[in-house]
């Protein structure tokens, strides 16, 4: 792997020693977004050294560090955006910002890619003037791409409108059966039990999967039941409460001061799903093949409807209280994605770059214990 790649900070230290005014970096692979945003003291070394300086740069990543970059038969999804971007401009001087914000938007919605940008510039620089030869060039690339225009009827298009059944038909495309719902999860199941993960992380870690029905185990139950409470009805699924004592200031009629009494109040501790499904949660515990590394966790809740299914997730570590007993880290925040369950090859290819992803972060946990010397020496 060393021997076919290039690490960032050996381009970045080829393009120093050119002296730009202005340096330019567009990576278009898996895994491509690294630590800048995070990293502040290695980008002011980039940008502030005496010699060798940068004056000004646009850093562009097709996928933040923990994602795959997509593509498609010829073009990748990430190379397309850019030229679609420089095709789109609104001016002939087309900026590098241009292009970063075309990007942006075409990709707003995606869930499985995030490109990344790092810019120390004014914003004003032009990647290139647009000509009539670069036209041609970009609409050679782009042209397979666009979508078939809808062949004309002869028959002129007159507007009718749909009956309250044909409307209610038309709509009911979007609904799945219980047995559709629970013949997917068990795709799902499949691709979790079939996991695709790097080397690093299968020389180092075992991995585990467990396919939970009970909620008991399941930690920060109470975060999910409040957002539930945002978007009632939704789902197959309620929202538990229970009573919390407090202490309600009084003022008595004799009394000097304030004086104190024991209330009670609803508060929102969790939830319970309604759907009948093989299973109702997953929990992947990363398990290290070395003592020296961390117990790693991802736990997946599923919840669903008759026409969506959300994903609720998270990444975290355990703390190890002994040689044989270990607590998960509760700094976590929920992360939550939703499908239509019309939309199964997106659902199949979230759940599987998903896996892939906790895989990359537990090897970020390992990396950051063990800090790689920049620019050291063997002997």
């Amino acid at each position: 792997m060393r021997q076919t790649s290039l690490q960032n900070s050996e381009i970045d230290n080829w393009l120093r020693t050119l002296n730009p005014k202005l340096a330019v970096k567009v990576v278009d692979a898996c895994h491509s977004g690294v630590g800048y945003v995070k990293d502040r003291q290695y980008l002011q070394t980039l940008l502030q050294k005496t010699t060798n300086r940068f004056e000004w740069c646009y850093f562009m990543f097709s996928s933040t560090s923990q994602q795959y970059s997509y593509q498609g038969n010829t073009l990748s999804d990430f190379t397309r955006s850019f030229l679609e971007g420089v095709q789109s401009a609104a001016s002939d001087n087309v900026r590098y910002k241009d292009i970063m914000d075309f990007i942006s938007d075409d990709f707003e919605s995606n869930q499985l890619q995030t490109p990344v940008f790092v810019t120390q510039a004014t914003l004003t620089e032009g990647f290139t003037q647009r000509t009539v030869k670069l036209e041609k060039a970009l609409e050679c690339f782009l042209d397979p791409f666009k979508p078939e225009k809808p062949k004309e009827s002869p028959v002129a298009n007159v507007a009718q409108e749909l009956t309250l059944e044909e409307t209610i038909r038309k709509d009911a495309v979007k609904y799945r059966a219980k047995e559709e719902v629970n013949e997917l999860l068990l795709k799902l199941k499949e691709q979790f039990v079939h996991p695709k993960a790097s080397d690093d992380f299968t020389s180092l870690y075992d991995l585990e999967e467990s396919f939970e029905q009970s909620l008991y185990s399941l930690p920060k139950k109470a975060d999910i039941g409040e957002w539930l409470e945002k978007h009632p009805d939704e789902y197959f699924a309620s929202v538990e409460k229970e009573q919390e004592a407090y202490k309600a200031r009084t003022f008595g009629v004799y009394s000097i001061g304030p004086e104190y009494e024991t209330r009670y109040r609803w508060v929102t501790s969790g939830f319970e799903l309604h759907h009948e499904g093989p299973y109702n949660w997953i929990k992947m515990l990363a398990k290290p093949k070395y003592p020296n590394i961390p117990w790693c966790n991802c736990s997946i809740v599923i919840l669903i409807s008759k026409r969506s299914i959300r994903f609720f997730y998270f990444f975290t570590q355990f703390v190890e209280k002994n040689w044989s007993d270990r607590e998960q880290k509760l700094n976590f925040t929920w992360k939550t994605n939703e499908f239509p369950l019309v939309e199964e090859q997106q659902i199949l290819d979230f759940v599987s770059a998903l896996h892939s992803q906790f895989a990359d972060w537990v090897i970020e946990q390992v990396r950051k214990r063990f800090p790689k010397t920049e620019g050291a020496e063997t002997k």
